[in-house]
């Protein structure tokens, strides 16, 4: 759909050529300035019809993309190997026996600084595989300190995204989108487009 922002942009580029080719000419008719006048609004014309049609293809486009990235996301899931719910396990249950056996908050806290360090190299398979296995950490934990904490981690890694769940965040993002940005700002700039409101040129233009 980047296609359609480059057609866009080539075809603003063009119109501003042509509006100067236009503007610089030595061609007596353009001394007439409702023939030249003329020349501009059917070069915007054209202009617009390309833009018109451009945005029209990527709504279309960016909604057909959407809905697939819906029913993609909608199966995905996360899967872990079985090395990586053995891995998690294993760490899972050395966080569990540390904090045991641990004497002190400061000891406690130590461990549970050591666990999110670890987290912090864990793939999303693993971590979506931690979140999995905290009730389970829950019930052997007694400390009311380290049961907050983990709580926060469980929130956390609810934000877990599978590779479809994030395309389909972006794909929505797209569809709220439109290739046109070159255009607006032509808009806004060019003597052409001075009946617009917001157009610098437009007399009636209240200033901010």
């Amino acid at each position: 759909m980047e296609q359609y922002k480059r057609d866009i942009e080539k075809a603003v580029r063009k119109f501003r050529k042509d509006v100067q080719k236009i503007e610089e000419s030595s061609d007596p008719r353009y001394k007439d300035q409702a023939f030249k006048d003329e020349a501009i609004r059917e070069k915007r014309q054209e202009l617009e019809d390309v833009v018109a049609d451009r945005n029209t293809k990527y709504a279309q486009e960016a909604e057909a993309l959407l809905e697939q990235r819906k029913q993609e996301a909608a199966k995905s899931y996360f899967k872990p190997s079985p090395s990586d719910k053995q891995f998690v396990e294993s760490v899972l249950d050395e966080f569990t026996a540390s904090v045991a056996f641990a004497y002190s908050d400061k000891q406690r806290r130590e461990v549970f600084n050591s666990l999110e360090d670890r987290f912090e190299h864990m793939s999303p398979e693993q971590l979506n595989e931690v979140r999995k296995q905290l009730p389970k950490v829950l019930q052997s934990v007694n400390d009311e300190e380290t049961i907050k904490k983990l709580r926060y981690v469980n929130s956390y890694l609810s934000n877990l995204q599978t590779p479809e769940q994030e395309a389909l965040e972006e794909a929505q993002e797209a569809a709220m989108l439109k290739p046109d940005a070159a255009f607006r700002r032509l808009t806004f700039t060019h003597p052409a487009f001075k009946d617009q409101a917001k157009n610098i040129h437009n007399g009636t233009r209240k200033s901010i």
